[in-house]
């Protein structure tokens, strides 16, 4: 996949519009040359039933911080990436000289592109965007990224900063979707060790997905290998409904094909916003590696051309518009004071995660390694 410019791209579309306009002998908000509207707070919001009434966030506004002016290119990585991608978009339209490239792929491809560029001498990102922190962890163990400054860390929590090299812009737990037919909030597993055993019918889960991977590398880290191995072996077993990403696996709850899933609470949300008519249950584990609470996270590529305007990209992602769309758009916890999550999920206090650092999530080779010995991986 080529990397492509917002810029461009708006560009030709207001080219478009124009032409569309003037051939249906009306005008658009195109059709003079004039730029679309700066967005607004409504337009970092979400606007799915799960988002409701909401309080103006708390916390530095857009407008309080240095203009973008610039090129910068961002490699946008993940589940999520798409929402991401949108709102970068969201801003260049704040700022019409800020004028970004994306390239946008899984998280495994960008990390290997990277690595490749930068053993060629030729690292083309600026800053790396990723919805599951291993992926920018992985680089930073790498010495790939760069420091970040005191003030941009210290907007958010220290473990979604574990070190400068890199900094959560958005949280997400690790979580179950379950049956409610088949599973009562008493008796869905607080465990993943539980499973599949104390599951009344077949298991969804994603093993190739990027999330899974830091999953069971923080099954390896917290419990040894022997016991990681022994568990995917039980699974696999049991004849799980496998997909290819784990918003699928918390549809296949959705559509009863499986009784429970290995997924995330936002692909929960987001099954849920989509079907309203079919609600999947939301659980969580307590204290291992099922209620690991991930990250997602940006980082600037040590050889960078443009590291002040690459801070200041991250600065905002840190607003308060940025972090209401994180809450209400990607249906993530948001993590700058201020900012709530949405209604459907509790507080981010009252999860019960184990013990174990992001930083130790970049070990991603002996967990791949691990997946293609049980067979997952080829």
């Amino acid at each position: 996949m080529t990397e492509r410019s917002l810029h461009t791209r708006r560009g030709v579309l207001a080219s478009s519009s124009a032409l569309l306009g003037s051939i249906a002998g009306c005008t658009t908000v195109f059709s003079d040359g004039e730029p679309p509207p700066k967005p607004t707070l409504d337009d970092f919001r979400g606007d799915t039933s799960l988002v409701g009434d909401r309080p103006v966030p708390g916390g530095p506004r857009i407008a309080d911080l240095p203009e973008l002016d610039g090129r910068l290119t961002v490699y946008v990585a993940g589940s999520a990436s798409e929402r991401y991608e949108r709102l970068v978009g969201l801003l260049e339209r704040t700022y019409p000289g800020f004028a970004p490239t994306l390239r946008v792929e899984p998280a495994d491809v960008l990390v290997s592109a990277l690595r490749e560029q930068a053993d060629a001498g030729n690292v083309r990102a600026d800053v790396f965007l990723a919805t599951d922190a291993a992926a920018v962890d992985t680089l930073a163990d790498d010495d790939l990224t760069a420091p970040l400054p005191d003030d941009v860390t210290a907007r958010v929590p220290e473990k979604f900063h574990p070190d400068d090299t890199w900094v959560g812009v958005g949280a997400h737990s690790r979580a179950l979707a379950y049956d409610t037919s088949a599973l009562d909030a008493d008796t869905v597993p607080t465990t993943v060790y539980a499973i599949p055993d104390a599951v009344p019918g077949p298991v969804a889960w994603a093993p190739r997905s990027y999330g899974f991977r830091t999953f069971t590398t923080a099954l390896r880290a917290l419990d040894g290998r022997s016991a990681a191995r022994e568990w995917l072996l039980a699974v696999l077993d049991a004849n799980p409904e496998t997909v290819d990403g784990e918003f699928f696996a918390a549809n296949a709850v959705a559509r009863g094909d499986a009784a429970l899933a290995l997924t995330s609470h936002q692909d929960v949300l987001r099954v849920r916003a989509g079907r309203p008519d079919m609600q999947p249950g939301l659980a969580f584990t307590q204290n291992d590696a099922g209620a690991l609470v991930n990250a997602t996270a940006a980082g600037i590529l040590r050889t960078s051309s443009a590291t002040m305007l690459a801070r200041q990209f991250i600065r905002h992602l840190l607003s308060a518009e940025a972090q209401e769309f994180v809450a209400t758009d990607a249906l993530a916890y948001p993590v700058t004071a201020g900012v709530d999550p949405v209604a459907a999920l509790p507080p981010l206090s009252d999860l019960q995660p184990p013990g174990l650092s992001l930083s130790a999530l970049g070990d991603v080779a002996r967990t791949e390694s691990l997946l293609q010995e049980v067979g997952i991986l080829p």
